[in-house]
């Protein structure tokens, strides 16, 4: 059943700040079955972006790891990243748009293990 589903979603609940290159988002790709950690991508926070370019490149560390994409990957619908189904329409994988309240069962205990390791404060 694993490499059905990935979830990709923020992992930060505050931006993270750098001295010299300023805030960023942790985004993770985690699969949904066994909640093993696929790949992450600092984004910057100001960027126009979490361009299809950056996403394809996490699903790329997912596809490398995993060898094979999943059948469908979910995506926080409140998230400014939904943009990554078009970018994955011609790679056959279906996207999903899910509310964060109904991932949040699956992707919590990542963000507090997040949360705990880089002293975040929620």
């Amino acid at each position: 059943m694993e490499n059905k589903v990935w979830v990709v979603f923020r992992l930060n609940a505050v931006p993270i700040q750098t001295e010299r290159q300023g805030f960023f988002n942790c985004l993770a790709l985690m699969d949904a079955v066994s909640g093993e950690i696929l790949g992450t991508e600092l984004v910057p926070v100001l960027a126009a972006v979490r361009t299809s370019e950056e996403l394809v490149g996490l699903l790329r560390q997912g596809q490398d790891r995993e060898q094979r994409l999943p059948k469908a990957l979910w995506v926080e619908s409140d998230s400014d990243f939904a943009t990554l189904s078009r970018a994955l329409a011609r790679k056959k994988v279906e996207v999903a748009l899910i509310p964060e309240s109904e991932l949040i069962a699956l992707v919590g205990e990542a963000r507090k293990m997040f949360s705990e390791r880089f002293g975040e404060s929620q």
